[in-house]
């Protein structure tokens, strides 16, 4: 019985913590300067949101409408996020993992200043749609995290509204076609959800 009471509580504790999980979405942005390789010379054309969401409706996996959106999601507030699109069509709003196609990973070791409200990080943006003429980039660069003042919420104290700018350099395709990538990559807005995991 005492065995029984214990493992009753161990679970409750268990199931609170996971209660108490949060998402932290976050609207992505990606600003790149693409300089791409043409029969006559290069050329450049801008890369933004749209043709990465293009770009992986061409997999044939998806099929994602003018309103979908690339957002951050870190959960309980860890970084680096993952990267999600959420679609709305009509009054129906889904969101989709695209970790086949699209992932974040952090590159050696972070540095944080005294008071932890600034990180700086290098993070690593791998990007392919899977085509045979693909568009896909491979991008670095460093990452500056700026937490605002904590927010109270229901589940108690969290960490504040992280800022996250990326100044990327890379290299990838468009349509097959070599490609030089620079830009910047940064979060918009904070809100918050429930954990959906």
């Amino acid at each position: 019985m005492r065995f029984a009471l214990i493992t009753g509580l161990f679970g409750l504790a268990i199931s609170s913590a996971v209660a108490q999980s949060t998402n932290n979405l976050q609207p992505a942005f990606f600003v790149l300067k693409a300089t791409v390789q043409t029969a006559s010379g290069v050329k450049s054309v801008r890369v933004v949101n749209k043709d990465i969401i293009a770009a992986l409706n061409e997999s044939g996996v998806y099929q994602f409408g003018p309103r979908a959106a690339l957002l951050f999601v870190s959960t309980d507030d860890q970084q680096p996020p993952e990267l999600v699109v959420r679609d709305i069509v009509g009054s129906q709003v889904t969101t989709n993992e695209v970790g086949d196609y699209f992932g974040i990973t952090e590159v050696g070791d972070e540095v944080r200043s005294p008071d932890n409200t600034t990180q700086w990080q290098t993070w690593n943006f791998a990007f392919s749609n899977g085509l045979t003429n693909e568009t896909a980039f491979q991008l670095w660069g460093a990452t500056i995290i700026q937490r605002g003042a904590a927010h109270s919420r229901p589940n108690g104290e969290v960490s504040g509204t992280p800022s996250v700018v990326s100044d990327v350099r890379g290299v990838g395709g468009i349509r097959g076609t070599n490609t030089i990538f620079a830009g910047t990559v940064y979060s918009g807005d904070f809100t918050s959800v429930a954990s959906q995991r």
